[in-house]
């Protein structure tokens, strides 16, 4: 078997065990209300929820979709805004790169952000993100099935 295969579908299968919590996270949650006082222990999930959206998206950007350019192409080479272009040229992403950038620059908000209110929109982004996601794995499996 190929390396460039092996080792995509090595990330493909990292990407989507992370895909697994964070699903697992979104369905255990109760959607976040700002004008509530969260216990330290009543935020637990919903850190979770954050942490392991952050891991699965940057495996899914610096792992999966550069071995997948690898194996493809036998390169993968610039910024992840152009690797996010090569893929949304692909059909693998179907968002907008931008929108993938700000996804991947979330994580630095989540460090950050404390204010309830900004909290809310953070977790309603992730969720509605994740389906991308997981589109995004599933086209990427069906691609390397077809090369």
């Amino acid at each position: 078997m190929n390396k460039q295969f092996s080792l995509v579908q090595e990330n493909i299968e990292k990407t989507e065990k992370a895909f697994v919590l964070l699903a697992d996270s979104i369905h255990r949650i109760q959607p976040f209300d700002p004008s509530r006082s969260y216990s330290p222990e009543e935020l637990e999930p919903y850190d979770a929820l954050s942490s392991r959206f952050e891991r699965t998206v940057e495996i899914c950007i610096a792992k999966c979709f550069r071995s997948f350019e690898m194996y493809v192409d036998g390169i993968s080479e610039g910024s992840i805004r152009d690797i996010l272009l090569r893929m949304e040229k692909r059909g693998i992403i179907l968002r907008s790169v931008d929108e993938w950038i700000g996804i991947r620059n979330l994580r630095n908000k989540i460090a950050h952000e404390y204010i309830p209110e900004e909290r809310k929109e953070m977790y309603d982004i992730i969720i509605d993100f994740f389906p991308e996601i997981e589109g995004t794995l599933q086209r990427i499996k069906a691609s390397i099935t077809k090369t």
